[in-house]
């Protein structure tokens, strides 16, 4: 698998920041709680309007690293499968007319078993 992950460094590296991105910004999200309860309690309301501003910037950031990150994966994950059955499908195709001459090789089984086995992949 590492094979076909040679030409993704840079989508995986840059997925593994939309991940940690996204990761500091949900544990972000009890301490900023915690600071509205101060602020509340406190009575320091033009702090707490700032803070729930601050808030609210922090979960847009948190949704745009876990959406990013979930479509930059799933194109990742696309192009490798592309990959695999492009490899896969030559492999076939320079194989001699006698494997295509058994009952179990036959065009339609072979195309169906790599869509299946790459899909499992």
């Amino acid at each position: 698998m590492a094979g076909y992950l040679k030409n993704e460094h840079g989508s995986l590296f840059a997925g593994t920041i939309y991940l940690f991105g996204g990761m500091i910004s949900d544990f972000m999200g009890p301490m900023f709680i915690g600071w509205a309860v101060d602020y509340m309690d406190c009575r320091e309301f033009i702090s707490l309007r700032w803070m729930c501003l601050c808030f609210f910037g922090v979960i847009i950031f948190a949704s745009l690293m876990a959406g990013l990150r979930a479509r930059l994966f799933n194109v990742m994950s696309d192009r490798i499968a592309r990959d695999l059955r492009t490899q896969v499908f030559a492999k076939i195709l320079s194989s001699d007319t006698a494997f295509f001459d058994k009952k179990e090789n036959m065009t339609g089984a072979l195309l169906s078993r790599i869509n299946a086995d790459v899909e499992v992949i």
